[in-house]
Protein backbone atom coordinates (compact mmCIF):
# COMPACT_ATOMS: atom_id res chain seq x y z
CA UNK A 1 0.00 0.00 0.00
CA UNK A 2 1.01 3.35 -0.57
CA UNK A 3 1.47 6.83 1.00
CA UNK A 4 -1.35 8.88 1.28
CA UNK A 5 -3.36 12.34 2.03
CA UNK A 6 -6.61 12.26 2.89
CA UNK A 7 -8.85 15.51 2.94
CA UNK A 8 -11.88 14.81 4.94
CA UNK A 9 -15.00 16.66 6.17
CA UNK A 10 -16.08 16.27 9.77
CA UNK A 11 -18.24 17.58 12.18
CA UNK A 12 -15.70 17.84 15.12
CA UNK A 13 -12.43 19.55 15.25
CA UNK A 14 -10.11 17.17 17.35
CA UNK A 15 -7.43 15.61 15.28
CA UNK A 16 -7.97 11.69 14.08
CA UNK A 17 -11.11 11.57 15.29
CA UNK A 18 -14.17 10.01 13.29
CA UNK A 19 -16.99 12.87 12.51
CA UNK A 20 -19.40 11.64 15.28
CA UNK A 21 -20.55 8.22 14.21
CA UNK A 22 -21.62 10.30 11.23
CA UNK A 23 -20.37 9.61 7.70
CA UNK A 24 -18.04 11.92 6.11
CA UNK A 25 -19.36 14.01 3.31
CA UNK A 26 -16.05 14.36 1.96
CA UNK A 27 -13.92 11.58 1.67
CA UNK A 28 -10.96 12.13 -0.52
CA UNK A 29 -7.26 10.23 -0.79
CA UNK A 30 -4.21 11.62 -2.91
CA UNK A 31 -1.54 8.71 -3.21
CA UNK A 32 2.08 9.63 -2.52
CA UNK A 33 2.14 13.53 -2.01
CA UNK A 34 -0.11 16.26 -0.92
CA UNK A 35 -2.25 18.51 -3.59
CA UNK A 36 -1.35 22.01 -3.43
CA UNK A 37 -5.16 22.86 -3.68
CA UNK A 38 -5.36 20.87 -0.31
CA UNK A 39 -2.73 22.38 1.86
CA UNK A 40 -4.19 26.25 0.58
CA UNK A 41 -7.24 25.10 2.51
CA UNK A 42 -4.99 25.74 5.63
CA UNK A 43 -3.16 28.05 7.31
CA UNK A 44 -0.50 27.78 9.97
CA UNK A 45 -2.53 27.81 12.99
CA UNK A 46 -4.59 24.94 11.92
CA UNK A 47 -1.84 22.55 12.43
CA UNK A 48 -2.74 20.17 15.42
CA UNK A 49 -1.24 17.73 16.90
CA UNK A 50 -2.32 13.74 16.33
CA UNK A 51 -1.04 11.03 18.01
CA UNK A 52 -2.21 7.26 16.36
CA UNK A 53 -0.80 3.97 16.84
CA UNK A 54 3.01 5.75 16.17
CA UNK A 55 5.30 6.53 18.87
CA UNK A 56 5.14 10.16 17.41
CA UNK A 57 2.65 12.90 17.80
CA UNK A 58 2.69 14.10 13.80
CA UNK A 59 1.29 17.09 12.37
CA UNK A 60 -2.42 16.84 11.22
CA UNK A 61 -4.27 19.89 9.26
CA UNK A 62 -7.61 20.87 11.18
CA UNK A 63 -9.81 23.92 9.74
CA UNK A 64 -13.72 25.19 10.25
CA UNK A 65 -14.90 24.64 5.97
CA UNK A 66 -16.23 28.34 5.55
CA UNK A 67 -12.69 29.63 6.56
CA UNK A 68 -10.96 27.22 4.94
CA UNK A 69 -12.41 28.00 1.51
CA UNK A 70 -12.33 31.59 2.48
CA UNK A 71 -8.56 30.82 2.16
CA UNK A 72 -8.77 29.05 -0.78
CA UNK A 73 -10.41 31.88 -2.38
CA UNK A 74 -8.43 34.16 -1.53
CA UNK A 75 -5.52 32.35 -2.63
CA UNK A 76 -7.10 31.77 -6.04
CA UNK A 77 -4.97 34.06 -8.09
CA UNK A 78 -1.75 31.78 -6.71
CA UNK A 79 -2.98 28.90 -7.69
CA UNK A 80 -4.45 30.25 -11.26
CA UNK A 81 -0.77 31.38 -11.45
CA UNK A 82 0.64 27.83 -10.80
CA UNK A 83 -2.26 25.52 -12.54
CA UNK A 84 -1.85 24.55 -15.78
CA UNK A 85 -4.67 26.69 -17.94
CA UNK A 86 -6.51 23.43 -18.35
CA UNK A 87 -7.73 22.99 -14.91
CA UNK A 88 -8.49 26.11 -13.34
CA UNK A 89 -12.03 25.09 -14.55
CA UNK A 90 -11.48 22.05 -12.24
CA UNK A 91 -10.57 24.14 -9.57
CA UNK A 92 -13.37 25.90 -9.69
CA UNK A 93 -15.90 22.62 -9.25
CA UNK A 94 -13.46 22.12 -6.49
CA UNK A 95 -14.54 24.88 -4.27
CA UNK A 96 -17.85 24.71 -5.48
CA UNK A 97 -17.80 20.96 -3.93
CA UNK A 98 -16.51 22.13 -0.89
CA UNK A 99 -18.91 25.01 -0.48
CA UNK A 100 -21.85 22.48 -0.68
CA UNK A 101 -20.99 20.15 2.19
CA UNK A 102 -22.54 20.56 5.64
CA UNK A 103 -20.12 19.30 7.77
CA UNK A 104 -18.58 22.67 9.60
CA UNK A 105 -14.96 21.13 8.98
CA UNK A 106 -11.71 20.15 6.88
CA UNK A 107 -9.47 17.78 8.09
CA UNK A 108 -5.91 16.61 6.46
CA UNK A 109 -3.91 13.75 7.45
CA UNK A 110 -0.46 14.81 5.54
CA UNK A 111 1.38 11.81 8.60
CA UNK A 112 2.06 9.32 6.01
CA UNK A 113 3.33 11.19 2.93
CA UNK A 114 5.12 12.67 5.71
CA UNK A 115 6.49 10.12 6.92
CA UNK A 116 8.33 9.60 3.32
CA UNK A 117 10.31 12.59 4.50
CA UNK A 118 11.36 12.89 7.97
CA UNK A 119 9.72 12.54 11.03
CA UNK A 120 6.67 13.95 12.82
CA UNK A 121 8.85 17.48 14.22
CA UNK A 122 10.95 17.69 10.99
CA UNK A 123 7.76 17.04 8.99
CA UNK A 124 5.57 19.50 11.22
CA UNK A 125 8.53 22.14 10.42
CA UNK A 126 8.77 21.30 6.76
CA UNK A 127 4.36 21.91 7.00
CA UNK A 128 4.80 25.22 8.50
CA UNK A 129 7.25 26.72 5.72
CA UNK A 130 4.77 25.18 3.09
CA UNK A 131 1.90 27.03 4.67
CA UNK A 132 3.89 30.18 4.99
CA UNK A 133 4.97 30.36 1.48
CA UNK A 134 1.69 30.17 0.14
CA UNK A 135 1.15 33.45 1.92
CA UNK A 136 4.57 34.76 0.27
CA UNK A 137 3.92 35.07 -3.64
CA UNK A 138 6.43 32.77 -5.34
CA UNK A 139 9.09 34.46 -7.87
CA UNK A 140 7.98 35.30 -11.13
CA UNK A 141 10.66 33.11 -12.63
CA UNK A 142 12.69 30.10 -11.66
CA UNK A 143 16.12 29.56 -13.10
CA UNK A 144 16.19 25.76 -14.21
CA UNK A 145 19.33 23.52 -16.47
CA UNK A 146 22.38 24.62 -15.65
CA UNK A 147 21.93 28.08 -13.90
CA UNK A 148 19.87 26.41 -11.84
CA UNK A 149 22.21 23.79 -10.44
CA UNK A 150 24.84 26.55 -10.10
CA UNK A 151 23.03 29.24 -8.66
CA UNK A 152 19.62 27.66 -7.15
CA UNK A 153 16.05 27.72 -8.40
CA UNK A 154 15.63 30.98 -7.08
CA UNK A 155 12.57 29.66 -4.91
CA UNK A 156 12.59 29.83 -0.84
CA UNK A 157 13.20 26.60 0.73
CA UNK A 158 9.06 26.62 1.57
CA UNK A 159 8.64 27.03 -1.95
CA UNK A 160 10.75 24.39 -2.73
CA UNK A 161 9.30 21.66 -0.99
CA UNK A 162 6.35 22.62 -1.84
CA UNK A 163 6.62 21.91 -5.27
CA UNK A 164 8.03 18.81 -4.33
CA UNK A 165 5.53 17.56 -2.15
CA UNK A 166 2.59 18.68 -3.64
CA UNK A 167 3.31 17.08 -6.69
CA UNK A 168 4.54 19.55 -8.85
CA UNK A 169 7.10 18.47 -11.85
CA UNK A 170 10.30 20.50 -12.88
CA UNK A 171 11.66 21.58 -15.36
CA UNK A 172 8.47 23.49 -16.62
CA UNK A 173 6.73 21.46 -19.60
CA UNK A 174 5.02 24.68 -20.93
CA UNK A 175 6.93 28.01 -21.64
CA UNK A 176 3.77 29.86 -21.18
CA UNK A 177 3.76 28.57 -17.30
CA UNK A 178 6.61 28.62 -15.34
CA UNK A 179 5.18 25.72 -12.84
CA UNK A 180 2.62 22.69 -14.23
CA UNK A 181 1.38 19.93 -11.98
CA UNK A 182 2.72 16.54 -12.78
CA UNK A 183 0.17 14.04 -13.28
CA UNK A 184 -3.69 14.28 -13.80
CA UNK A 185 -4.82 16.92 -11.80
CA UNK A 186 -8.27 16.44 -11.95
CA UNK A 187 -7.28 12.36 -10.14
CA UNK A 188 -5.47 14.58 -7.73
CA UNK A 189 -7.98 16.84 -6.52
CA UNK A 190 -10.39 14.07 -6.27
CA UNK A 191 -8.18 12.12 -4.38
CA UNK A 192 -6.82 8.78 -6.43
CA UNK A 193 -8.38 5.44 -4.97
CA UNK A 194 -7.22 3.50 -2.61
CA UNK A 195 -5.41 0.43 -4.17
Amino acid sequence: MGHHTILRSGNTALPGQETDNASPELYLVAKYNVPICWLALFGVNDIKAFRDDREEAWPYLIAPRESALLRLRNRRDLMFNLLPKAHLTTFEMFCSLLDGLRQPYLHCDTSDVGSMHSDADEWRGMLREMLEALDDAPPSRMRTGLAGILFGSGLSRGWSRLLVVSGFGWPPSDPDNDYYLAGDFEEMLRGGALH
